[in-house]
């Protein structure tokens, strides 16, 4: 494996992590809403 070819599975795996770092904030957020309060406002 090359410098070059580390460097890029190191920046791949930080985007991954990255990801699913806002996947997880983006999930608590979504739990704050109770769904039968959306589907009230959408009908």
């Amino acid at each position: 494996m090359t410098v070059s070819e580390a460097g890029l599975v190191v920046a791949y795996a930080q985007l991954m992590m990255g990801l699913c770092l806002i996947a997880c904030v983006a999930r608590t957020r979504a739990l704050r809403v109770e769904p039968s309060d959306v589907l009230r406002a959408n009908g």
